[in-house]
This record gives structure tokens, C-alpha cells and sequence, in this order.
């Protein structure tokens, strides 16, 4: 939980990062939910980055999350979710 999310966090992606790091995206807020990130180089203790800056699409302008994370040849791919009016939602 953090300043910008104090109604929770959820849809946790943890990934290696390199041999020394890994790093988490997930879903900050739920009334307002965006994506977020932290670095960690022991999975026990984090460091918040923030807000994930991504670009918004009408299919996500009123909020998004639920990453999906995974790596193919060399490269990370991410599939989100979002909705486009805020309504559809009920938190």
C-alpha cells in the first residue's frame, strides 16, 4: 500500500531482472488503479519506483492493471487489462 494507492495493491507480476535484481509490476489502487513498479535484489525487501508510465488507449482511459508478464527471445512482453469507463467496475 502506498500514498498513491491507500485502497490496496493486487495482480502481482515478479520477474528476474538480471542475476542480481528483480523487478515486480503490479496494480496500484483500485478505484483508481494503474500499474506500478518496484526493484528488489532478495524478493524480501522493495524498492517502489512508482507509477509505470505507459501510454493510454481508449480501451484503458479510465483505469488498467492485471499484468501479465513474460519473457521470449531475448525480449519482455505484457498484457494488461482496462476498461474505458469506470463504470463497468464496482471497487
Amino acid at each position: 500500500v502506498s500514498e498513491r494507492a491507500p485502497d490496496g495493491v493486487e495482480n502481482v507480476a515478479i520477474f528476474r531482472r538480471n542475476s542480481s535484481s528483480f523487478v515486480m509490476i503490479y496494480s496500484e489502487g483500485l478505484a483508481q488503479q494503474h500499474l506500478a513498479i518496484a526493484i528488489s535484489s532478495d524478493l524480501r525487501d522493495w524498492t517502489q519506483l512508482g507509477k509505470l508510465e505507459i501510454e493510454i488507449e481508449p480501451w484503458s482511459s479510465a483505469r488498467f492493471g492485471a499484468p501479465f508478464v513474460w519473457a521470449e527471445a531475448g525480449c519482455f512482453f505484457m498484457l494488461l487489462m482496462g476498461e474505458s469507463e469506470q463504470e463497468t467496475h464496482a471497487s
